[in-house]
């Protein structure tokens, strides 16, 4: 989540072909690091979590000629005992 110096909260959303796009949200109840986000985002949206502040500094016309690349998350090793 992205706030501004008015208060205003942003997101930085990945759109059609990878191409970035900053969004305007709402947010409700915030509660031990997670946040509601009551509008503003659709469902099956990607929101961009790693990096989201920097690409925010980018003007809005070189953001919306951003692509970006998405990385497969890392499967998780199970304990060997």
């Amino acid at each position: 989540m992205l706030t501004s110096s008015s208060g205003s909260t942003s997101v930085i959303v990945v759109g059609l072909e990878n191409k970035l796009e900053k969004k305007g949200v709402t947010l409700g109840i915030r509660d031990a690091g997670n946040v509601e986000v009551t509008d503003g985002l659709e469902s099956g949206e990607r929101v961009v979590t790693t990096g989201a502040f920097e690409l925010s500094k980018l003007e809005e016309d070189v953001l919306a000629k951003t692509k970006v690349e998405i990385q497969a998350p890392k499967e998780e090793e199970e304990d060997e005992k």
